[in-house]
C-alpha cells in the first residue's frame, strides 16, 4: 500500500465515522501478545493488534494519527526525494 492510498483511507473513514475514526492496516510482522503495535519504524503510529491474519497482523490505529505521520513522512521526502501525491489534501 502507498502512502498515498494509506492517506486516501484515513480521509475517508474520518469522513464516514468522524474525528475519532480508525483504520484498519496489515503490519507485516508476528503479534506476540502485545498491548500496542507500531505501524512501521521509529516515530509511526501505535495501534491495538485485533489478530493474526494472512501477511501479519490486523491493527486499529487512529485516522489522524495515521495522516499527522503520512505528513511527517511527506516533509522529510520534499527535502530529500520529492511529494508524494495525495498527502496533505483535505
Amino acid at each position: 500500500m502507498t502512502p498515498a492510498t494509506m492517506a486516501a483511507h484515513c480521509h475517508e473513514q474520518i469522513t464516514l465515522s468522524g474525528p475519532d475514526a480508525y483504520v484498519l492496516f496489515v503490519v507485516p510482522t508476528v503479534w506476540k501478545g502485545q498491548k500496542r503495535m507500531q505501524l512501521a519504524g521509529p516515530g509511526s503510529p501505535m495501534g491495538e493488534p485485533v489478530g493474526h491474519v494472512v501477511g501479519g497482523t490486523a491493527a486499529f490505529f487512529g485516522a489522524w494519527d495515521v495522516l499527522r505521520w503520512l505528513r511527517e513522512l511527506n516533509r522529510e521526502m520534499v527535502e530529500g526525494i520529492g511529494v508524494v501525491e495525495g498527502i496533505g489534501r483535505r
